[in-house]
């Protein structure tokens, strides 16, 4: 997928398990740092990760995906992660699932 300034954003492509997984790995490290940033909120952020993998790893492709849009929502706009990368691959895991694209972007819809 191209970028609005003309590089490349390269996603995961090959299935959506491959695709969420790309995404988890996108966003784990924001993960960690925001948990530093803000402890009060870490142990939710830890849960929402968790009960993304739980979803994950038994095939619930769509609650996975509600999760880790989750996550990626709750990231403080302050910590730095390839945002764009993330929103697009996930947007590509929507489609690839079924699910409504529009849900599927940082701002809660």
């Amino acid at each position: 997928m191209d970028a609005e300034d003309g590089f490349k954003v390269k996603i995961a492509t090959s299935s959506p398990e491959e695709g969420l997984d790309f995404a988890c790995n996108l966003i784990a490290t924001a993960v960690s740092k925001d948990a530093d940033s803000h402890p009060e909120r870490a142990c939710e952020l830890l849960r929402t990760l968790a009960q993304y993998v739980q979803f994950r790893y038994v095939g619930e492709l769509e609650l996975a995906a509600e999760y880790i849009t989750d996550l990626g929502r709750m990231i403080s706009p302050v910590t730095s992660f390839e945002r764009e990368q993330f929103w697009r691959q996930m947007q590509w895991v929507a489609q690839a699932i079924g699910l409504p694209v529009r849900d599927y972007t940082e701002e809660k819809r």
